[in-house]
C-alpha cells in the first residue's frame, strides 16, 4: 500500500471510484430516481464534476492510496483558515479494496494535513443512507452536531399559489 498526494493523472480513477461506490447515498442519485436527470444531466456528470472542481481546488489536499500501483481509494479536503476548519468533502475506497482499513489510512493521512496546517477542527458529512459512514465517522472521534435534510420540488408541483 502506497499514501501520496494526489496527481492529475488519478482523476479518473477517482472519478470511477465515487461513481461506482456513491450511488447508492448520493443526493443527486437520489434525486435522479425520483424525478430523472436534470435537464438531460445524469447524477455522475454532476457527481464527476463535483470531484473535478474540488480537486481543483485543492489539490495539496487531495490524496490516493495505491495498491500494486493502481489507485484504491481518494479524499477530498477543503481548509478555512479563518475558522480552523478542514473540511474532508470525499472519501471513497474501491470496492475491490474495501475491508482492508483504506478508509481509515485516507482519513487519517487528511487529519495529519489539517494538524499539519496548524488546523484545530475536522468536518465530515455523510447521509443516514450511508450505514458505513453513520458508523465509521464516530467510531474515529467526530461528534454528530446536526442532521439536515434534502427536500427536492419540481417547479410544476408548487403549491404555494
Amino acid at each position: 500500500m502506497n499514501r501520496r498526494p494526489y496527481r492529475s493523472d488519478d482523476q479518473e480513477a477517482i472519478c470511477r471510484i465515487t461513481l461506482a461506490i456513491f450511488e447508492p447515498v448520493s443526493i443527486d442519485a437520489a434525486i435522479e430516481r425520483g424525478f430523472g436527470t436534470l435537464e438531460g444531466i445524469s447524477w455522475q456528470e454532476r457527481k464527476r464534476q463535483d470531484i473535478l472542481a474540488n480537486l481543483a481546488d485543492n489539490p495539496e489536499g487531495c490524496f490516493v492510496v495505491e495498491i500494486d500501483g493502481q489507485v484504491a481509494g481518494y479524499v477530498t479536503t477543503v481548509v478555512d483558515t479563518r475558522t480552523s476548519v478542514g473540511r474532508v468533502l470525499n472519501l471513497g475506497v474501491d470496492a475491490a479494496f474495501q475491508g482492508r482499513k483504506l478508509g481509515k489510512t485516507l482519513l487519517s493521512h487528511a487529519l495529519d494535513y489539517f494538524e499539519s496546517l496548524g488546523l484545530r477542527y475536522s468536518q465530515i458529512e455523510t447521509t443516514t443512507t450511508n450505514e458505513i459512514g453513520m458508523r465509521f465517522y464516530p467510531s474515529k472521534g467526530y461528534q454528530e452536531v446536526a442532521r439536515k435534510i434534502y427536500y427536492f420540488l419540481e417547479r410544476s408541483e408548487r403549491q404555494d399559489r
